[in-house]
């Protein structure tokens, strides 16, 4: 359940612009406690990564062996005692509800903990809100410059 959750990339478990090197055999190693990699954005659609084998593989080039090292974002995995409060709380609460669904079976009870998963669920939208210092205007993480839109982007897909 931790793992599902976490994987949704929150603020507390993602880096930006993380550097990737590579090893002396030109690969780059997935870590065990990353649960995605994403370079896309840093390489101008150059590279389309994905995990094979333990390292980066780049599918547009069919190969694991890279010439540069990656600029990619990160989301990692924490072991659970790690993870902020509300997260520990949302966890719990949906573990609990979904034991209760599969073990016991009563209807009423489902509807107790879905609620109680639901309010650790808009609790932890809250932490999420307040720790990632998000903004109408678009400001980037680190950055002060405003974002407009660019219709070009659009044209990329």
């Amino acid at each position: 359940m931790s793992r599902q959750v976490q994987s949704e990339g929150w603020t507390f478990n993602t880096e930006r612009k993380l550097d990737m090197a590579r090893d002396q055999n030109n690969k780059i190693v997935w870590p065990s406690d990353y649960i995605t990699i994403d370079g896309n954005e840093y390489h101008n659609g150059q590279y389309d990564i994905v995990k094979r084998a333990g390292y980066l593989y780049d599918r547009y080039k069919h190969t694991s062996i890279f010439t540069e090292n990656l600029k990619c974002d990160v989301v990692k995995y924490f072991n659970f005692i790690d993870l902020p409060q509300p997260v520990q709380a949302y966890i719990t609460a949906k573990a609990a509800r979904m034991c209760a669904t599969k073990m016991v079976g009563d209807a009423q009870l489902n509807q107790l903990l879905a609620e109680q998963e639901a309010q650790t669920r808009a609790n932890i939208i809250e932490y999420e809100c307040q720790q990632g210092d998000y903004s109408y205007y678009g400001f980037n993480d680190g950055e002060n410059t405003y974002n407009s839109y660019q219709p070009f982007h659009a044209l990329k897909r």
